[in-house]
């Protein structure tokens, strides 16, 4: 499963991550969570589809924005709308797919039609315990490619022509405002000390298993 979140305007890829879920809001949560503190900030705004996994961050965001004055503080932080509307980010997951996904997709679906992956507990695990690193070490790769590649100046789009990193960065370079806002940063170690990922587990009755 991956999960990603993109500053949209200038295309950079803010996290990706493989795990073995992309809809709980905990983990979604923690994605978040561990962005704003490394930033020592949080979005102006947020725009996310209506799925339940964008939950907590809603919840985080309004409460991260809520002691700001600007016009998008507090309940006016987070927004919803519809994924396909936004076809910057539905272009992205094009490239995504023909870039990484696909080999994944096609390599999975070769071990199930070949009669190796019944879907079950084990089998799942084995998947998960064996491959996630070596997609999220991929998923990395392929973050920092395109984060360090130019976008050409076209009529037909809405992003700064640019490499995505430096437009992220230093924003002031292109005429444009940083619209990270600065949070509290005990209010940010309350919520990540609440939201915690963790690690893929390896139970007791996986190692059974594998061990028949």
């Amino acid at each position: 499963m991956e999960l990603q979140l993109m500053a949209v305007w200038m295309a950079y890829v803010i996290w990706m991550e493989a795990f073995t879920t992309n809809s709980n809001p905990k983990v979604i949560a923690n994605y978040f969570i561990d962005a704003v503190t490394l930033r020592d900030g949080c979005p102006e705004r947020i725009c996310a589809d209506h799925g339940t996994e964008n939950g907590h961050i809603e919840q985080m965001q309004k409460f991260l924005r809520r002691p700001q004055t600007d016009n998008y503080a507090g309940e006016r932080s987070f927004m919803h709308g519809r994924s396909t509307a936004n076809q910057r980010m539905e272009g992205w997951w094009s490239i995504l797919r023909k870039q990484n996904a696909q080999f994944w997709i096609n390599l999975f679906q070769t071990i199930q039609n070949d009669g190796h992956f019944s879907g079950n507990f084990l089998d799942k695990s084995l998947i998960q315990f064996c491959f996630l690193n070596l997609i999220q070490d991929e998923l990395d790769e392929v973050g920092q490619t395109w984060n360090s590649h130019t976008i050409r100046q076209s009529s037909q789009q809405t992003t700064y022509a640019g490499r995505p990193a430096l437009l992220y960065l230093l924003p002031g370079v292109y005429g444009v405002e940083d619209q990270l806002k600065p949070v509290d940063s005990a209010e940010v170690y309350v919520k990540k000390s609440v939201f915690q990922r963790g690690n893929i587990l390896v139970t007791k009755q996986f190692l059974i298993c594998a061990a028949y």
